[in-house]
């Protein structure tokens, strides 16, 4: 350490002094660099424990997200599922409603269909009855016109019975029959 020997009580106590002060430095230095040493050692094990739980929680809560996601797909899936459901029961309810109106309008109309050829059978049958009545009467005015009656009165007696023909072209909105009644006269 000591270069030369000529050196003066002073500036070996000088030289002393800066080494000491060196030394000193020097092991504050080392204090310091140990302190941050440790500084730094801590903060890197903190950072590794912090970065450690990241991961966890980043893969923790990306499965959480993946689930949650295949949760919501399924529910998804699940409302689709019972929508179709919904609807395929409403379609089912509406055909059958259908089927019951179309069957209750046809034999609606076969009821109609049998009253209308009922009564078309019953005026058919009143037409006959008419028409041969006014031959009847038809006859028996000939014969009387024959047998020198000038002028026919019609009686109850003459006649034996009125005649009435009822007439009728179609059904009306009331169901009703229209028809009219005639007498025969001269």
């Amino acid at each position: 350490m000591y270069l030369s020997l000529n050196l003066t009580v002073e500036e070996v106590l000088k030289a002393g002094e800066d080494e000491i002060v060196s030394q000193e430095i020097v092991e504050l230095i080392v204090k310091v660099e140990e302190h941050l040493k440790d500084r730094v050692e801590e903060s890197l094990t903190s950072l590794r424990e912090i970065g450690d739980v990241w991961i966890h929680e980043g893969s923790t809560e990306g499965e959480a997200h993946r689930e949650r996601v295949s949760d919501e797909e399924a529910l998804r899936e699940e409302t689709r599922k019972r929508e179709a459901e919904e609807r395929q029961r409403a379609l089912e309810r509406l055909k059958a409603e259908h089927t019951k109106r179309a069957e209750e309008t046809h034999d609606e109309m076969e009821r109609l269909q049998r009253e209308y050829t009922a009564k078309v059978e019953r005026l058919r049958r009143e037409q006959e009855t008419a028409e041969k009545s006014m031959k009847e009467v038809e006859q028996s005015l000939r014969e009387e016109r024959k047998e020198g009656s000038a002028k026919w009165v019609p009686s109850e007696s003459s006649l034996g019975k009125k005649c009435s023909i009822a007439v009728r072209d179609r059904p009306s909105q009331s169901g009703e029959e229209h028809g009219t009644e005639e007498t025969p006269s001269e």
